[in-house]
């Protein structure tokens, strides 16, 4: 048998804004099985965490956390970086079966903002998947 396959799914968000809270947004339909090996948000400029104003990120299948990101508070908080592997790496589920995902499932981005939130400009995301298939 050869050596898994690897791909990296790129997913360009454009501008989210502030008050975008607890609207999940379908980013990317899966079209065979895979699990998800990493996953980091970047942006046009660089975001820093923050004490009071600031998002948690979360990568989800249907409502199922895959991975986590939260701005802030700043003791525990992650930048997310203005390019790939300058911050923003999410942290995954530890239970497995969240990070497998099925041909034909969804992939979701979600955000919940504690205080105003932060806006995040030319927002992406990247995630190393590996087939399963």
């Amino acid at each position: 048998m050869g050596a898994p396959s690897l791909d990296t799914i790129n997913v360009f968000l454009y501008d989210w804004a502030a008050d975008e809270d607890s609207k999940p947004k379908r980013i990317y339909k899966a079209n065979r099985a895979f699990k998800v090996l990493s996953a980091e948000l970047t942006s046009s400029a660089a975001v820093a965490a923050a004490d009071t104003n600031f998002n948690t990120f979360t990568l989800q299948k249907a409502t199922t956390a895959i991975a986590t990101l939260a701005n802030g508070p700043v003791s525990n908080g992650v930048a997310i970086g203005a390019s790939t592997g300058a911050g923003g790496a999410m942290t995954l589920s530890t239970t497995a079966a969240n990070i497998l995902i099925a041909d034909g499932d969804y992939l979701t981005l979600k955000s919940v903002k504690s205080g105003t939130g932060q806006a995040v400009a030319d927002m992406s995301i990247n995630i190393e998947i590996q087939y399963t298939d």
